[in-house]
């Protein structure tokens, strides 16, 4: 599905870095779904091969554990899949933000194993697909939708240590 990089001014100027993270060549080829999906499987084999001890320590002081990143992951996809439909529903109100420490600070990732965390992060991103595959088909013109879908994207590569990318 071809969706194009969205230009400025048809996303808030605080997602700019997070768009300019997603990788080039999917401008060439405009297949960002295809790209959510490889991500999803990179990601699901990389999480795969960390130790639940390991998930739950912060990798640096004041920083967050991997199980509050990947936490984070989910939250934000979620959301993000929440804005996407009230868009392609022509919301026209403001979007709700959220604050990222406030989420992932009464998110008690931390109680939860990393098994569990990764599953919900599978199949939200699953259901993300599903939706934003129809959403596309449905609202192809929708100015904010691909800028969504491209900051789903980059969130993940800003978000997690040794993240994979495309290349």
């Amino acid at each position: 599905m071809n969706i194009p990089r969205p230009l400025p001014g048809e996303y808030s100027e605080s997602h700019t870095d997070y768009i300019a993270h997603v990788p080039k060549n999917i401008d060439h080829n405009g297949d960002i779904m295809g790209f959510l999906s490889t991500q999803l499987d990179a990601y699901l084999h990389t999480l795969a091969r960390i130790a639940e001890a390991q998930a739950a320590v912060p990798w640096q002081e004041g920083k967050w554990s991997l199980k509050q990143e990947l936490g984070h992951l989910i939250d934000g996809e979620r959301i993000l899949a929440y804005r996407a439909l009230a868009l392609s529903r022509g919301k026209q109100q403001p979007l709700p933000g959220f604050e990222q420490d406030d989420y992932v600070r009464e998110g008690n990732f931390h109680q939860r194993t990393l098994a569990d965390l990764t599953r919900e992060f599978e199949l939200q991103r699953r259901a993300n697909l599903l939706q934003f595959a129809h959403l596309c088909r449905s609202r192809p013109r929708a100015k904010a939708l691909p800028a969504v879908i491209l900051f789903l994207s980059a969130h993940c590569f800003t978000s997690m240590p040794d993240t994979p990318s495309a290349t």
